[in-house]
């Protein structure tokens, strides 16, 4: 699930890519070069994002705040002079994000100018990602790191805070060191359940997932217009448009639940890129439709959203079936889950087809996820090799 994107940047220097590139982004397999390309993207949009803060700034923050933006954004200048690499990491990192996105949603200058204060530990955090002298890297306690990855639990980033919010989710706040270790085992589990399927995607998740954000259900009379709130006790996953390649989550059941949400995810951040890239929909009309995973009718922005992620676990049971061995209730609960999966993505990309408002890269991105389909509802039939008994994924 995925709140709805800010308005498209304006100012973005258009992206060429290819229509063979496209057609291969559409079928949700990892790449030679994407994770290279997706982070080199995302540092040119925190660039814009960070351009955009300053000029308005300069128009509207008042001259004390404004002298503080000036020497924050000389500390990132003499960052990236040490160490321009570990600039690009930090300015890549979800928190960054969305930080930048909700001081730039700022509606009106007093309330733009109380949200700037926040650019100086943005800056700070930026410097010692750099090691600048005075500016100490602040670390990661070992009970918060993702075993197998570079990715953390991000039980208490206040950056991060608010992203859940529009999907009807809190932050579950500071885990205790029970709860850390339950995560950290979920997390080793459902990369162990991929790595026997799919080591491809489980490579794909381990190198762009940069945290976990554990959250819990809003109540009702605190989650925000228009999202409506999850049920108490649901287990819900969401990516913020702002902060891609954060997974925020309530605690799954289990590691087979985790892997479906790690990849879930991961599609939906990595398609948050993609989409601020390439212009793949013009203006959707105001229509709405209905999709096979949703009670709700929904745009086709995030028809296209959802299209893509679940095609991703299509593929993802497809695989689980051909591994599992053959009669084994594995296999055909992977077959049905599959089907299942492939009848709600084809019902889906009928309707991108026909209402989905698609520029040109979005029609070979659509073509894309239809190859993916039909190749997957294919290879979900065949028959097993019998070289992975896989019986953990129940």
């Amino acid at each position: 699930m995925m709140p709805p994107p800010p308005s498209p940047s304006s100012s973005l220097p258009p992206f060429a890519v290819s229509r063979e590139r496209l057609r291969a982004w559409g079928g949700t397999r990892p790449l030679q070069g994407d994770a290279a390309l997706l982070r080199d993207g995302l540092h040119s949009l925190r660039l814009l994002l960070l351009k955009s803060l300053l000029t308005r700034a300069e128009r509207e923050a008042p001259a004390a705040a404004l002298a503080r933006v000036h020497g924050d954004w000389a500390l990132l200048e003499r960052a990236e002079a040490r160490d321009a690499a570990a600039v690009r990491d930090a300015l890549g990192h979800p928190a960054a994000g969305a930080w930048l996105a909700s001081a730039l949603a700022a509606r009106g200058a007093a309330e733009f100018t109380r949200r700037l204060s926040g650019f100086g530990s943005l800056a700070a955090r930026v410097a010692s990602a750099a090691r600048l002298p005075l500016y100490a890297p602040p670390g990661t306690p070992e009970a918060l790191r993702l075993p197998g990855s570079g990715a953390v639990l991000a039980d208490a980033d206040a950056h991060l805070a608010g992203c859940g919010a529009l999907a009807g989710l809190a932050p579950a706040g500071p885990l205790g060191a029970k709860e850390a270790a339950g995560w950290r085992e979920l997390w080793s589990g459902a990369l162990e359940l991929l790595r026997a399927v799919d080591p491809e995607r489980a490579r794909e998740i381990a190198a762009l997932v940069r945290c976990v954000v554990p959250v819990v259900p809003l109540a009702p009379a605190a989650a925000a217009a228009p999202a409506a709130p999850a049920s108490p006790g649901a287990r819900v996953s969401v990516t913020c448009w702002s902060a891609p390649w954060a997974v925020f989550t309530t605690l799954p059941a289990d590691a087979e639940e985790f892997a479906e949400v790690l990849v879930h995810e991961t599609q939906h951040s990595k398609l948050a890129v993609l989409g601020e890239l390439v212009r793949l929909q013009g203006a959707d009309g105001g229509r709405y439709h209905r999709v096979g995973w949703r009670t709700d009718p929904r745009p086709p922005a995030a028809i296209l959203q959802g299209t893509y992620a679940h095609l991703a676990l299509a593929g993802l049971w497809a695989r689980t079936a051909a591994h599992a061995a053959p009669g084994t209730p594995a296999r055909e609960r992977a077959r049905a889950r599959c089907d299942t999966y492939c009848a709600q993505v084809g019902e889906a990309l009928g309707t991108l087809r026909a209402y989905g408002q698609l520029t040109d890269e979005g029609r070979e991105f659509v073509e894309g996820m239809h190859g993916c389909l039909t190749a997957t509802a294919a290879g979900a039939a065949a028959p097993a090799d019998g070289t992975c008994k896989v019986g953990h994924f129940r």
